[in-house]
């Protein structure tokens, strides 16, 4: 039984901390695979939402081509998880040698594998969008 006087039994969860993170990029995250994985199984390897991207604002997933064939289903991934949140700003896909927890990696990656004409996907300008950033809308 532990002391109520140090660990009382309401805890209050605070908005943008650690606990609330862990708790809502958990259940993002795994949405987020399972929406890939019922777009086509087997591709999609991983997804991660590192701290500075929140919950909401953003996503990492980490993509396995068996064959030529599959070519081209990252973007699909891309453009469904853009879709999936008002706040999503930002999707990016890496290749399965890449450390997607890591992002002096992901940086690195950004650098020097992105064709910014070729690999860079804008959506639709003027749709609605959360107001969290001065560049919504």
């Amino acid at each position: 039984m532990r002391n109520r006087a140090q660990r009382p039994l309401v805890y209050a969860m605070g908005v943008h901390m650690a606990d609330d993170n862990n708790i809502d990029t958990t259940v993002r995250e795994s949405a987020i695979y399972e929406l890939c994985n019922r777009l086509q199984p087997g591709i999609c390897q991983d997804v991660n939402i590192p701290y500075a991207m929140t919950d909401w604002g953003g996503c990492i997933i980490q993509v396995k081509k068996r064959n030529k064939i599959e070519e081209g289903w990252q973007r699909n991934f891309l453009s469904a998880i853009l879709s999936t949140s008002q706040g999503m700003r930002l999707a990016i896909a890496v290749d399965t040698d890449i450390d997607m927890y890591s992002m002096d990696e992901i940086i690195w990656a950004l650098t020097t594998r992105v064709n910014p004409h070729t690999d860079i996907l804008n959506p639709i300008r003027a749709v609605s969008a959360r107001r969290f950033s001065p560049r919504s809308g």
